[in-house]
């Protein structure tokens, strides 16, 4: 997931947590911002990722 995806997803989740607190549902509000909060400290560690971590050595190291 790219930083644009990551932030459309908070962009999107942000706005159903404030269409969920005005319905006073602040239990789910609450767990909705922990997951964005989870998902956005995570985005730099997999941006991070080199393709060697992803896919495995070159050819010639196998």
């Amino acid at each position: 997931m790219n930083d644009s995806q990551v932030r459309r997803l908070a962009v999107s989740a942000l706005t159903g947590l404030s269409q969920v607190e005005v319905r006073g549902v602040t239990t789910r509000a609450a767990r909705l911002d922990e997951a964005i909060t989870e998902l956005v400290d995570q985005a730099p560690e997999q941006q991070s990722a080199s393709a060697h971590d992803t896919i495995g050595p070159p050819e010639e190291e196998r």
